[in-house]
């Protein structure tokens, strides 16, 4: 047999793609920039993002082959990526969640101890308010 293994994990061999994903997305970002710049043809750009389709394409389809042989994901690969992902969505949530915290928080209580307050009164005593619109 060709394929056969002696350990439980999913060793990959070196992949092209990440090196060619990245050269493609960055020729895709100066054909960007050159199109909304100085030229009005999109080439550049337009190859970049048919380069990137295409890696996009290709990468995915030799991870799917992997995944449907069955002999690289053993039960401990397995597992592996089913805690992965769990942890993946526990981390979004937690973002999500410290995001709103802030968000009503700092609705709620708006004047905190970094702000810069003084003894409670906005603006401090003393200080003359700059209105806008009003140059003499």
């Amino acid at each position: 047999m060709a394929h056969e293994k002696n350990h439980d994990y999913h060793i990959l061999p070196p992949s092209i793609w990440p090196l060619a994903g990245g050269l493609f997305a960055f020729i895709m970002l100066f054909g960007a920039v050159l199109w909304m710049h100085d030229s009005s043809m999109p080439y550049m750009f337009l190859a970049g993002l048919l380069g990137v389709l295409y890696t996009m394409f290709a990468w995915w389809s030799e991870v799917v082959r992997e995944g449907e042989g069955g002999v690289d994901h053993t039960p401990v690969v397995r597992i592996g990526l089913r805690y992965g992902f769990i942890m993946f969505i526990m981390s979004e949530v937690m973002f999500f969640a410290a995001w709103f915290w802030s968000f009503f928080k700092h609705a709620m209580y708006p004047m905190g101890p970094l702000s810069p307050q003084v003894d409670g009164v906005w603006p401090p005593a003393g200080s003359k308010p700059l209105i806008l619109g009003t140059c003499r």
